[in-house]
């Protein structure tokens, strides 16, 4: 049993090496050591395939030892006591057990088949979309640097990284002939110049944003009594960078329900205290005439109207919702929170002419909101969002990672403006053009580029492109399957 656990844990301990922030690296150590960690972890996992306990274990601890931060989040932002957040989570690992259960048997339904060294790239990428993932994860992640992602990522999606690397792990661990070359040959595609095939953005212009980290406490920020102070200091912020053309709060930066059809600044209690006369982007919580309640972005003009307003469409579970209420109801009785409700419109804020594209929170895990953004031609993306409540781990870190493979997807500009850090800039190819330091109080104007429309091959196809793959892949070999059946069903007859 010391055993199986031991063989369990050295894919968690490649994924953590590959995962964990590399602060100061030059660009390529960095890329180079996490593809190596990265590769590693994949390698052991499809190593670990041949036995059904070490490869579930193993996946399962894999995930649920790189969201340690779940602990942190579930009792502060859901006001779960600790006991009860480690049931929740405990429950998560029995939840992550059944779907590595799901994928291994997937995979052994194909692996010895005429063309089973596809079953384990094609059973990756199908949990990794999983629709009942609730902390979207990939393999694609762990490849990564501060100044580069895969141009791969821009064609196929992250999980068309994730694809190919599987892949070549399978094909290196197999018996087939010249596995070496075609080894090599896949993990060179994920350096291969292929923005040659992506339009050719032109240069437009630049926003120039005044950017609001506040640092403010969990406590500071949910005492009610001490919002006028929250406001102070978010005005004191906010007129450090008053030579910028829009000044952009984070996520719930005001903790207070505004009514959701209001046209001006002037008819809510506390929106009326803005000292400053500049357009904002802010992130509030509001409420519309039927007592539902979202969490929003709302545009404010230069004169205070009310220019437009985003509701957050994806809620974060625990935090803005219980799932599984009806089946647990404990929960409820544990947690008595009134549940968010979801928006239902993914449509760019207009801003002086630039068009933003709207995230909040962990929005920007899910490809298909950025992916509706990009082929509406948004100018950059925008996510507001408040890791405070990850805790003192490096979560941020990956929050602010994951979120660059969005960029990269959609070759939009990403823009993170977050409560305690890790706000950042990136530009249309995911790299870091300015980082904040976390937890430390920020007020810093910053320059966005802005480009010509042009949509690359991900925005425009989607996953269909990798769906091909994934479907060519099942077909062959569910062909290969069907003769064996055939040939098996006449010698039968014989």
């Amino acid at each position: 049993m010391l055993k199986l656990v031991f063989l369990a844990l050295v894919p968690s301990l490649f994924a953590f090496l590959s995962l964990t922030p590399k602060e100061d690296w030059h660009w390529f150590a960095e890329y180079s050591v996490n593809f190596f960690f990265g590769f590693l972890f994949c390698l052991s996992l499809a190593k670990s395939l041949s036995s059904f306990w070490l490869f579930t274990i193993a996946f399962a601890l894999c995930i649920q030892l790189n969201s340690v931060w779940l602990l942190d989040t579930i009792q502060k932002f859901g006001n779960f006591s600790f006991a009860v957040s480690v049931i929740i989570w405990g429950l998560y690992f029995i939840f992550n057990l059944g779907s590595s259960s799901l994928f291994f048997l997937f995979y052994h339904s194909l692996k010895d088949l005429k063309f089973g060294v596809l079953a384990f790239p094609a059973a990756w990428v199908v949990w990794e979309n999983l629709p009942l993932q609730f902390f979207p994860w990939k393999l694609g992640y762990c490849f990564f640097s501060e100044k580069y992602i895969s141009p791969v990522v821009s064609i196929l999606g992250t999980s068309g990284l994730t694809f190919i690397v599987s892949l070549a792990s399978t094909i290196l661990l197999s018996k087939m002939r010249f596995k070496v070359p075609i080894f090599i040959g896949l993990l060179a595609t994920t350096a291969l110049p292929l923005d040659v095939f992506q339009p050719q953005k032109q240069f437009k212009g630049e926003v120039q944003a005044g950017l609001i980290q506040p640092n403010h406490s969990i406590d500071f920020k949910h005492n009610l009594q001490q919002l006028n102070e929250v406001i102070l200091d978010l005005n004191l912020l906010s007129e450090k960078v008053l030579n910028a053309d829009v000044i952009i709060w984070p996520e719930s930066a005001i903790n207070d329900l505004i009514f959701a059809g209001i046209n001006h600044i002037d008819e809510d209690r506390y929106l009326r205290k803005l000292s400053f006369a500049k357009p904002t982007l802010l992130g509030v919580l509001t409420q519309d005439e039927f007592g539902k309640i979202y969490n929003s972005v709302i545009a404010v003009g230069n004169h205070g109207e009310i220019e437009g307003l985003y509701h957050k469409q994806i809620l974060t579970p625990f935090g803005e919702y219980i799932p599984f209420k009806n089946y647990l109801p404990f929960l409820t009785v544990l947690n008595p929170i009134e549940d968010f409700s979801p928006g239902l419109k993914s449509e760019p804020l207009q801003v002086l002419g630039v068009r933003v594209g709207v995230l909040i929170c962990y929005e920007d895990l899910f490809p298909e909101l950025s992916l509706r953004y990009a082929q509406q031609d948004a100018d950059f993306i925008l996510v507001v969002a408040n890791d405070l409540w990850f805790g003192l781990n490096y979560a941020p870190y990956l929050h602010d990672r994951f979120a660059r493979f969005r960029a990269r997807e959609t070759l939009v500009p990403f823009v993170r403006v977050t409560n305690s850090g890790v706000s950042s800039v990136s530009d249309m190819y995911g790299a870091t053009e300015v980082k904040f330091k976390r937890n430390a109080k920020i007020a810093q104007a910053v320059s966005i580029k802005i480009y010509s429309s042009g949509q690359s091959v991900f925005t425009k196809q989607g996953s269909e492109v990798l769906r091909y793959f994934v479907n060519i892949s099942l077909l062959l070999i569910a062909m290969n399957l069907t003769f064996k059946t055939i040939k098996l069903s006449k010698r039968l007859k014989r």
